[in-house]
């Protein structure tokens, strides 16, 4: 698999969400090549506990400027975000377990979830926010 380079179309302009979407792309990255390498065994567990912690990051800031500014949808954009949470939960408690193939599976699944949620979801509230000086 390519490695996932940041384009422009991916922004949300935003400065603080942009860069924090680029770093977690970075880390999808560095996990992949991992994958790719045969090393996950030594790194996808704190990878993907440094991606939990860096997620929670992240979406409390996106979050608190959609709370801020009475974003309407922002209680169904939180609940993706708790989907997401508990589906990195979930692949870390099978990884625990040793389960075959997961490594591949987690990291598909990680790159599909985050570029559709920066192309999809969180476009739909960086409109919103500029127009509310937001960037």
């Amino acid at each position: 698999m390519a490695r996932t380079e940041w384009k422009d179309e991916y922004s949300v302009n935003i400065t603080e969400l942009d860069e924090q979407h680029k770093h977690l792309v970075e880390t999808l990255n560095t996990l992949q090549e991992a994958v790719e390498a045969g090393r996950e065994s030594d790194t996808l567990e704190d990878s993907i506990l440094v991606l939990m912690d860096y997620a929670v990051e992240h979406f409390s800031s996106e979050e608190l400027l959609m709370a801020q500014h009475g974003y309407p949808a922002y209680e169904e954009h939180r609940a993706q975000h708790e989907d997401f949470m508990e589906k990195v939960g979930g692949y870390r408690e099978r990884l625990n377990k040793g389960e075959p193939s997961l490594p591949k599976e987690i990291v598909d699944f990680l790159l599909a979830w985050l570029l559709d949620h920066i192309l999809v979801t969180d476009k739909q509230y960086s409109a919103f926010l500029n127009d509310k000086g937001v960037r």
